[in-house]
């Protein structure tokens, strides 16, 4: 698997979405977080409206490590928003 995998750490009232290598593990990347609520990988795509090629990003999976699910729909919306990517679309 070449996509690079996230976890999503809820330290109050808010959420963030922490974005690292496929060579580490969640568990390692969690490693210090108390609150982690989902984990997964991140895919970013191409898609082409009205002529213009703009990126978008998609959560799925989970963790092995974590035993944790991504929660693609909210989660592909934290990263679309984290990057300002374009309209997000869930297929």
């Amino acid at each position: 698997m070449n996509d690079t995998k996230y976890i999503v750490v809820k330290p109050s009232d808010y959420e963030i979405m922490i974005i690292f290598s496929a060579l580490t593990t969640h568990a390692t990347m969690a490693n210090g977080y108390n609150n982690v609520i989902s984990a997964g990988f991140v895919s970013i795509r191409t898609e082409e409206k009205d002529g213009i090629t703009s990126p978008i990003g998609y959560c799925y999976g989970e963790s092995s490590s974590l035993n944790l699910k991504s929660r693609e729909v909210e989660d592909t919306v934290l990263l679309n928003r984290m990057f300002k990517f374009g309209e997000y679309k869930y297929y």
